[in-house]
């Protein structure tokens, strides 16, 4: 399936009408998203849990690094070849992408005679618990299936990354209009300073991840919790802060340094720790489901709520307060998971 957004993307760049780009978005959205749970439970098949948070951290990355070189490569194309290039050459560049990842992926190691990472490394493998039993099923059932879906654990991330997601898109579509009219700042200038917080992205992931190995002895919880509150926090307090390009710029990277965090722990390696190595697939598609639901609310929010503003304008301060309590809302929520473990690994 991921290899449909190659026609679809260089479509969307054939056609002119709102109602076709509708469908064509729609399409590469949903097979776009495909690609997300196979490769993270890929990820999960070559690395033990002892430095998971370390790997999935710089792998998380690709979400960050990438949407901010999408949108630099989209920019260059429309402005040299029109608005259609802005579709066609990412396509290109996605069609050699696929053409490489055939030709080199490999399933997991033992496809190629090689150990499993939990052999390597001497851990035991982890087990999903479903109710009173030790699920033991092999890759790929309906009941393995089912025992993710319905686990405990994995319904907190999933609610968790319901709650993170909004901001992340309100932020990401947003941003430049909240900066226009609470600072003033041309079009060039507000996309420049609303990039700050993804900017601050990638070192928020890699720090997450070497936290939750290093520090919290492979825990992913604790740093989530943490994360989530002061994120929250943090987000408060942006109306109150100065309504300066460096003031606003710089709450604007320090929101995007904590809110990375626990996104890229929750749809990385919690969701392989907690989906283990047959359920990782299952579990991180569900988390990102959850999320981008999440999503669809950040992205729409804004626009909804100024249309039906008596005065036409967009309540920021009340919608940023709604999403903070979300964001400790979230904190909470995961904060009695504290000490845990994904099951036999924790005793190993």
């Amino acid at each position: 399936m991921n290899a449909v957004p190659r026609p679809t993307a260089p479509s969307m760049g054939s056609v002119a009408t709102a109602s076709w780009l509708g469908v064509l978005f729609a399409l590469q959205g949903v097979f776009q998203s495909s690609g997300w749970a196979p490769l993270t439970k890929n990820m999960g098949e070559f690395f033990p849990r002892r430095v998971r948070g370390r790997v999935m951290g710089l792998w998380c990355t690709n979400f960050a690094l990438g949407g901010m070189i999408a949108g630099i490569v989209a920019g260059v194309a429309a402005e040299y070849g029109g608005w259609r290039m802005a579709f066609f050459v990412p396509a290109g560049i996605l069609t050699a992408i696929w053409f490489a990842f055939a030709l080199v992926q490999v399933d997991r190691p033992e496809d190629v005679g090689l150990p499993s990472p939990e052999q390597t490394a001497g851990e035991a493998e982890s087990v999903i618990v479903a109710g009173e039993r030790v699920a033991d099923e092999p890759d790929g059932s309906w009941r393995t299936i089912v025992d993710v879906v319905t686990s405990p654990t994995v319904l907190v991330i999933s609610f968790v990354y319901l709650l993170v997601k909004p901001l992340r898109y309100l932020l990401m579509f947003w941003s430049p209009v909240y900066l226009n009219e609470r600072l003033g700042t041309g079009v060039a200038e507000s996309g420049i300073l609303g990039g700050l917080f993804d900017l601050a992205g990638p070192v928020g992931i890699i720090a997450g991840g070497w936290a939750s190995d290093r520090l919290f002895g492979t825990r992913r919880f604790p740093v989530m919790a943490i994360t989530l509150v002061a994120a929250g926090v943090a987000l408060a307090a942006l109306p109150w802060m100065p309504p300066t390009r460096w003031a606003v710029g710089a709450m604007l990277f320090v929101i995007g340094l904590l809110v990375y965090i626990p996104d890229s722990l929750a749809s990385g390696a919690a969701a392989i720790d907690f989906g283990t190595r047959r359920g990782a697939a299952t579990a991180a598609g569900m988390i990102n489901g959850c999320g981008s639901l999440g999503g669809v609310v950040g992205g729409t929010l804004p626009g909804l709520v100024a249309a039906t503003a008596a005065d036409g304008h967009t309540p920021w301060d009340t919608m940023f307060f709604l999403l903070a309590a979300g964001l400790v809302l979230a904190g909470v929520a995961v904060a009695p998971l504290w000490n845990r473990l994904p099951p036999q690994a924790a005793e190993s």
